[in-house]
């Protein structure tokens, strides 16, 4: 009876049961500097209230390198710089995804919208691949896009 209770979850869920958990900015934020590997401003924002700046974040925690964006701006006494809203991305900040860093570049591509792109190595098979993020910093929301040929390391 159990096994039949399990398979028809199985069969009849929309949710998926992997191993990994997805790594939130929030988890991150209070570890944060102890674990950055490097800090890019990728382009400006501004909310029609407040004017600030995306970062493009890659730190290395739970055993890999992730990546993060944060959109930062001054807080309201104007002395320091404030985090108006932190990006995770499901699709690489798992830990459990093995996922390793080798070339990334961010850039502004439109008022309150960045794009960054990244080659990136597997580590459970080696393959080297290519993803881009489009990050619109109005709507909180992003589009993750990667390359259809995976390529084995040289």
């Amino acid at each position: 009876m159990k096994l039949l209770l399990i398979v028809i979850l199985v069969l009849f869920t929309k949710h998926s049961f992997g191993l990994g958990r997805v790594i939130s900015y929030d988890e991150v934020k209070a570890r944060l500097f102890g674990s950055i590997q490097s800090i890019a401003t990728c382009g400006r924002w501004n909310n029609g209230e407040r004017l600030g700046e995306f970062r493009l974040l890659t730190l290395y925690y739970a055993g890999q390198e992730m990546l993060f964006v944060d959109i930062v701006a001054l807080d309201n006494s104007g002395s320091q710089l404030a985090v108006v809203h932190g990006f995770s991305f499901a699709e690489i900040n798992n830990d459990h995804a093995e996922v390793g860093i080798k070339t990334i570049a961010c850039k502004a591509t439109q008022a309150n919208t960045i794009r960054v792109d990244a080659t990136a190595v597997n580590g459970h098979n080696d393959q080297q691949y290519k993803f881009s993020l489009v990050i619109d910093g109005i709507g909180f929301t992003y589009q993750y896009e990667e390359s259809l040929t995976h390529q084995p390391l040289n």
